[in-house]
This record gives C-alpha cells, sequence and structure tokens, in this order.
C-alpha cells in the first residue's frame, strides 16, 4: 500500500535514484520537514487501523460480524 505514498520520492528499482533523492533530504531540512508532515497526514487519514479493521480482523482469521 505504501507504493502510493506521497512521500515515495525515488523510483523503486532504481538503487541510484534512491541515493540520489535521500542525498537531498540529507541537505534539505525544509523539505524534510514538508514530507514528513504529508506523510504523516496520508497515514493518519488511511492506514490508521481504524481504516483497515475489516482488513486486519479477516487476515486474524476473525469474523467481524460476530464482535
Amino acid at each position: 500500500p505504501y507504493k502510493e505514498s506521497p512521500a515515495l520520492l525515488a523510483r523503486p528499482e532504481n538503487p541510484g535514484d534512491w541515493i540520489e533523492k535521500i542525498g537531498e533530504l540529507v541537505d534539505n531540512e525544509e523539505k524534510r520537514r514538508r514530507i514528513g508532515n504529508s506523510l504523516y497526514g496520508w497515514v493518519r487519514e488511511n492506514h490508521m487501523c481504524r481504516h483497515r479493521r475489516k482488513e486486519w480482523m479477516n487476515a486474524m482469521g476473525l469474523n467481524n460480524e460476530s464482535r
């Protein structure tokens, strides 16, 4: 699910791209902060347990209709 992340900066299958993008973040505090805030909001809106309850219940073999 995190491939849809707004913080995905580099092409997943390109190590050189990752190295470059991480280097940019090391050198730019404002960019780190901006991306961090964006990702934090994205996780809170899309990936908290309350958003994924049914999926977790199914994964654990629990029938959430009985709860």
